[in-house]
C-alpha cells in the first residue's frame, strides 16, 4: 500500500466543487499576522483523463445489447481549499488543484460529476454549494495492484484489452466495495476499467447471485 494514500483519505473528506477564487481565504488574514498559501497540483498523468464539453461515450450492455450514452455537459478547473488555520499565530491555507467533469446518462438522465484531484478520480466530490461530504474515490492512477483506499482497490492491470473489436492499451481494473464506500455512490460492488485517453471503457456491476451487469464501450467522441 502506498504511503501517500493517507493524503487521498484526508482530501476526500474535505474536497468541494472546483473553483478558481481563493480571495475569501486570503481576505481573512489580518495585517498583523503572516499569511501563507500552499498549492498541490494534479498528477501529470491525469492529463489523459481531462475530457472537455461535447465529449461522449456510448456503452453497450453485454447481455441485452441495450445502449447508454454518457455526455460531458461542462467542465471547470481551479483550486479547492481543503485545510486552513486563521490564527492566532501564523495563518495559512492549503489548496488542491481540481478538474471537474460534469456529465449525464442519456438513457437514465442521471447527472453526476467526476473530479480529478491529486492522483485520483472522485465521483460526486462535494455539491454545487461546495459542501461536504467528499464523494467516492473511483480510480487511482499510477498505483500498484492491491492498492486500497476508501473502499477502492486496484485489482488488475492489463497490457491490452479488446472490447467490441477495439484494442485498448494499459487498462487498470478497479473494484469499489459498496459496503466500504466513503460516500454511497454504487448500490452494489462495481468493477471499473480505465485506460489513458479514453477513460472508462468497461463497467461491471455485481447484482449478487452470480449475476453481473456488464457495459462495454462501443463508440466515442472525445475532446481533449
Amino acid at each position: 500500500m502506498k504511503s501517500y494514500l493517507f493524503i487521498l483519505i484526508f482530501v476526500v473528506v474535505s474536497i468541494c466543487s472546483c473553483k478558481k477564487d481563493d480571495t475569501t481565504a486570503q481576505q481573512t488574514a489580518t495585517t498583523t499576522q503572516p499569511y501563507q498559501v500552499y498549492y498541490t497540483y494534479l498528477d501529470t498523468s491525469l492529463v489523459h483523463y481531462k475530457f472537455k464539453q461535447g465529449s461522449y461515450w456510448v456503452y453497450k450492455n453485454d447481455s441485452t445489447a441495450a445502449l447508454d450514452s454518457i455526455v460531458v455537459d461542462s467542465v471547470s478547473s481551479g483550486f479547492n481549499q481543503y485545510d486552513a488555520s486563521y490564527g492566532p499565530g501564523p495563518q495559512w491555507a492549503r489548496y488542491a488543484e481540481c478538474y471537474e467533469i460534469r456529465m449525464h446518462s442519456f438513457t437514465t438522465l442521471q447527472y453526476f460529476h467526476d473530479d480529478l484531484v491529486f492522483n485520483g478520480i472522485y465521483r460526486n466530490a462535494g455539491d454545487a454549494q461546495g459542501n461536504f461530504p467528499g464523494g467516492q474515490l473511483i480510480y487511482m492512477i499510477n498505483t500498484d495492484t492491491e492498492t486500497v483506499a476508501e473502499g477502492l482497490a486496484i485489482i488488475a492491470k492489463f497490457p491490452s484489452m479488446i472490447i467490441n473489436g477495439n484494442n485498448f492499451n494499459n487498462v487498470d481494473e478497479s473494484k469499489i466495495t459498496a459496503a466500504l464506500q466513503n460516500e454511497q455512490v454504487f448500490a452494489n460492488n462495481a468493477y471499473l476499467f480505465y485506460t489513458p485517453n479514453f477513460g472508462l471503457i468497461k463497467k461491471e456491476i455485481d447484482l449478487g447471485g452470480g449475476n453481473i451487469q456488464s457495459w462495454s464501450i462501443l463508440r466515442w467522441h472525445l475532446i481533449r
